[in-house]
C-alpha cells in the first residue's frame, strides 16, 4: 500500500516539474547566441580602439624623445658660458642659408662647451632620410662630431623606430628657421607629422615645438 503511495506521488511530482520543450530550448540558444554576438563584436571595438591609443601613444613618446634631442641641442645655455649655439644653417637645399622661413628637413649648427671635462666644439646635424616607403616617408637621424668637420657618413644615429613613420615631403618640413638682422637670435619650429600602423591601417600625429633666441 505505502509502496503504491510513493509511486503516485512521484509519477504526480514527475508530471509537474517537466522540462523544457526543444522550442523553448531551440529560443533559448538562438537569444543566447544573439546576445555573445553583440558582446563579443563590442569587446573586440574595445580592445581594437585600446591597441590603436596604445600605438598612438608609443608613436608620440617616441617623436617626443626625438623632439626633445634636437630642442635640447639647440637651447641655448645661458647659465654656463661658452655653450651658445652658434652658426646656425638650413642645409638640404642649393644653398647653405642662415634662415628659412620656408621650411627645410636639415640644419646644423656648433656650440662650444666648456666644463670639467675642458673645452670642446660639439658640431650637430639633424636630418629627415626617406626609407623606401612608397609615400615617401622616412624617418629623423642626427650626427654629432666632437672637435671634427669631418665626414657623418657612419656618424649617424636614428632618432625615431621603424614603427614610426615620419612625413616630411612636399609642404611639410621638420625645421622652419627665423633669423633676420633686427633679430639675429635665431628662432627654430620644430614641426613633426607622420603615422603609424595597427592592423594594417594609419593613425596619423603631428607635433610642435618652438626654441627661441639662438645663438649669440
Amino acid at each position: 500500500m505505502w509502496l503504491n503511495k510513493i509511486v503516485k506521488e512521484i509519477c504526480r511530482r514527475s508530471s509537474r516539474e517537466r522540462g523544457f520543450t526543444l522550442v523553448e530550448t531551440i529560443v533559448s540558444i538562438g537569444i543566447f547566441t544573439v546576445v555573445m554576438t553583440f558582446s563579443m563584436t563590442a569587446l573586440m571595438s574595445v580592445i581594437d580602439a585600446s591597441g590603436k591609443a596604445q600605438a598612438i601613444k608609443t608613436a608620440i613618446n617616441n617623436v617626443g624623445f626625438a623632439i626633445d634631442t634636437i630642442s635640447v641641442a639647440l637651447q641655448s645655455q645661458q647659465a654656463v658660458v661658452g655653450q651658445n649655439v652658434k652658426n646656425l644653417k638650413c642645409l638640404g637645399g642649393a644653398t647653405v642659408t642662415e634662415s628659412c622661413p620656408g621650411g627645410t628637413n636639415q640644419i646644423s649648427f656648433y656650440r662650444n662647451i666648456s666644463d670639467s671635462t675642458g673645452k670642446r666644439t660639439d658640431h650637430y646635424y639633424f636630418k629627415f632620410t626617406a626609407d623606401n616607403s612608397e609615400d615617401g616617408s622616412g624617418y629623423i637621424e642626427m650626427c654629432r662630431l666632437v672637435n671634427s668637420l669631418g665626414d657623418c657618413s657612419n656618424s649617424w644615429v636614428r632618432l625615431t623606430p621603424k614603427s614610426v613613420k615620419i612625413t616630411a615631403g612636399g609642404d611639410r618640413k621638420l625645421f622652419y628657421v627665423f633669423k633676420n638682422s633686427t633679430n639675429p637670435r635665431a628662432r627654430v619650429i620644430i614641426s613633426i607629422s607622420g603615422y603609424t600602423e595597427y592592423k594594417g591601417k594609419k593613425s596619423e600625429f603631428s607635433l610642435q615645438t618652438g626654441v627661441a633666441k639662438i645663438g649669440l
